[in-house]
């Protein structure tokens, strides 16, 4: 994942923060729904594509690792309703498939996410209330698999025979 100039200076310099923080659900049944922590509706594009993302006040803990090496966000979503809501509830009736998360940065004035690729996650203990919408994201275990995952063969990168 590689973050943009652009919202490196603005992490670095800013003192006024004019970026924030997007979160894609994707659901087999629910369908998509498109969240930003931000006071207005916000145009980004997503593939390519603008979407329009609902404004929800969110907040975001950082990771602990865990003895399986997993490292788990927490997230807080405070005053969903309406659309959100009932998405939310259709997607947590089947829990036969995991809601997706995306999660990205946009700045103010530009649609384009500031991270590349998104941060892919699965929503898991995910609880709604009549205020805040929690749950736990976790990220693929990438801290226990084998290295190299790659098999490097001859036949695949002749560089390797001297």
């Amino acid at each position: 994942m590689t973050i943009s100039q652009d919202l490196v200076t603005r992490y670095t310099s800013e003192v006024n923060v004019d970026w924030h923080e997007a979160f894609i659900l994707r659901h087999p049944v629910a369908g998509n729904l498109y969240l930003i922590n931000f006071q207005d509706e916000f145009v980004g594009l997503v593939d390519g594509y603008p979407q329009t993302f609902s404004p929800v006040p969110a907040q975001v803990v950082p990771p602990t690792r865990d003895s399986n090496g997993r490292q788990d966000l927490s997230i807080v979503w405070s005053g969903v309703q309406g659309q959100a809501l009932a998405y939310l509830d259709e997607a947590i009736a089947d829990r036969t498939q995991p809601v997706e998360c995306w999660y990205t940065i946009y700045i103010e004035g530009n649609q384009n996410p500031q991270l590349d690729p998104m941060m892919e996650l699965a929503l898991t203990n995910i609880a709604v209330t009549e205020t805040t919408v929690t749950a736990i994201a976790t990220r693929a275990d990438i801290l226990n698999k084998v290295f190299p995952s790659e098999v490097y063969r001859v036949d695949r990168y002749p560089g390797l025979r001297r």
